[in-house]
């Protein structure tokens, strides 16, 4: 996908492409925003991902909790260092 990117725009992705058109426009246009939907959100990001940095989708997160909606951020970092998920069974 990096090297997609970079052979049809040309561009470094070590740049920001929140401020570089036309992918600043269609970030905004395809962002879900921070609207309540009433039902769970799931935001799932490769800690190593090239194109988004984790504090971005941290900040996302935030906004999102901020505006109402319910988050449980769960870091997937945890899983590859070994330590266990956590579990909602007992709910059931």
């Amino acid at each position: 996908m990096r090297e997609v990117l970079i052979a049809a725009t040309g561009l470094s992705l070590a740049k920001d492409l929140g401020w570089i058109q036309p992918l600043a426009r269609l970030g905004r246009a395809n962002s879900a925003g921070t609207v309540t939907y009433g039902v769970p959100f799931l935001i799932a990001q490769n800690p190593k991902d090239d194109l988004v940095a984790s504090a971005v989708t941290r900040t996302y997160a935030k906004a999102l909790w901020r505006s109402g909606a319910r988050v449980r951020y769960l870091s997937i970092t945890d899983r590859f260092a070994g330590r266990p998920a956590p579990s909602d069974c007992r709910r059931f």
